[in-house]
């Protein structure tokens, strides 16, 4: 059984345990408790407890006395980022350059945001931070890669606040650290949410059920 730490998913499990497919975790028997709590193999909350099926064996026959070259299949992730200014103006059509490590290799990559401005790339599971740059603006955002928190817990349907924090950040509604506090930079962010997204004039900076949903609905995840 694998306890969840900050920075897991599901893939970076399977990456870890040697499982090629993640699916194989996801769907097994035994985490459909995990399942009904968790609505994203992607999104999981530090704790989580995960059961891993071993690895499946795989044999092959050679002949001796040559050489021979044998691939192993590792699970992958999709990066799926929407990109936009604080103001809300979508950075569609963009050039950007994505840069990471991969075990101990410096990896770049070349691309263009589409019309909405959307960027999609396959990166192996077991990467945990990335770079995107915009070289003709001059933005450049460092990224941690299955960081997320879920926004709530599924058994309580009660609102998880570092997934909230982590959230608000993302859209450019600053709440500073991700520490599960609702204090006054979360509050004052909310705030700013509820006036620019949700129209309010006078906005409470309470966690309600319209602020929650809006967010979620922005957000995408």
């Amino acid at each position: 059984m694998h306890v969840v730490r900050q920075g897991e998913d599901v893939p970076s499990i399977a990456a870890r345990y040697g499982v090629a497919d993640p699916a194989r975790i996801w769907n097994a028997p035994e985490n459909e408790a995990l399942r009904a709590r968790r609505r994203s193999m992607h999104v999981l909350l530090p704790g989580d407890r995960v059961s891993v099926p071993p690895p499946r064996e795989k044999r092959v026959d050679c002949a001796t006395g040559q050489r021979h070259r044998f691939e192993v299949r590792t699970g992958t992730v999709e990066l799926h980022l929407r990109l936009r200014l604080p103001d809300g103006t979508t950075l569609g059509s963009e050039p950007y350059v994505l840069v990471f490590h991969d075990r101990g290799v410096e990896q770049t990559r070349d691309g263009t945001t589409t019309g909405d401005g959307e960027l999609r790339e396959v990166l192996p599971a077991r990467i945990r931070a990335a770079m995107i740059e915009l070289p003709r603006r001059r933005l450049r955002w460092e990224l941690a890669v299955g960081t997320l928190d879920p926004h709530a817990d599924e058994d309580t349907s009660t609102p998880v606040l570092t997934g909230i924090q982590a959230r608000l950040n993302n859209l450019g509604f600053m709440c500073g650290r991700v520490d599960g506090e609702l204090g006054p930079k979360t509050r004052h962010a909310l705030s700013e949410f509820q006036r620019e997204v949700l129209g309010r004039t006078e906005p409470t900076g309470d966690l309600d059920q319209e602020t929650w949903d809006r967010l979620m609905e922005e957000h995408g995840t």
